[in-house]
């Protein structure tokens, strides 16, 4: 009797003349048959060949499934591999899809492996972020001393986002009394991504006018 041993996709094929045995490695690492078969060695071939086209491929990422990076940074592949039963397959992944670093949005990163007719896929997917709050610069200084709770000189701001860029018209300027002798001019901003910025300039209330002294009669 010819004994061939085939070791295919984590399977066993004993060929003994014109009897097929199957085995299944389990967990603990021992064969197990499955079933006996009686075929040509040709036959025998042929189920070889669809053992492994019905197997399906374990593709395998690195780093996390879901990532999240800042915009205009950069995005760097953490890698993958694929295994069919006991084979590595990885070299015959594709990797499909592109991350745009500069333009905040979700990108997907697909890894295929096509087996016989079938294509088997796994997705990686990459969050562009924008998480920094706009800056605001105050015109003028940030504590005013005025002789009159009306002060109505507003000096202004300006406001720049590193994603949006100016937004000095999107500021929103209210104005909230401390005490009689205080209160603050508030300004804030918030860019397309929901972050916000909130800047304070101090004005106090005090006697800063000076007496007029009138003669009278001549100098």
């Amino acid at each position: 009797n010819l004994e061939l041993n085939l070791i295919i996709i984590g399977s066993a094929l004993i060929l003994s003349g014109l009897s097929i045995l199957l085995f299944y490695k389990n967990k603990l690492g021992k064969n197990v048959m499955l079933a006996v078969v009686s075929a040509s060695l040709s036959i025998a071939i042929t189920v070889v060949a669809l053992i492994s086209i019905l197997l399906e491929p374990k593709i395998t990422l690195k780093g996390s499934y879901k990532m999240e990076i800042p915009v205009f940074s950069e995005y760097t592949e953490s890698g993958y591999s694929a295994k069919l039963g006991n084979d590595d397959v990885t070299d015959a992944v594709t990797v499909s899809g592109k991350v745009d670093t500069s333009v905040v949005g979700k990108y997907n990163i697909t890894y295929s492996y096509k087996n016989g007719k079938k294509v088997y896929k796994t997705t990686r997917t990459v969050n562009v972020t924008d998480k920094v709050a706009p800056e605001i610069k105050l015109n003028g200084k940030n504590k005013i001393t005025v002789s009159d709770m009306k002060f109505n000189k507003e000096s202004g701001a300006a406001a720049t986002d590193n994603y949006d860029g100016e937004l000095t018209e999107n500021i929103k300027i209210t104005k909230k009394k401390i005490n009689d002798e205080k209160y603050n001019i508030i300004y804030t901003v918030t860019d397309l991504s929901g972050n916000k910025s909130t800047l304070v300039r101090e004005i106090e209330i005090k006697d800063i006018v000076a007496p007029v002294i009138t003669l009278k009669g001549k100098s």
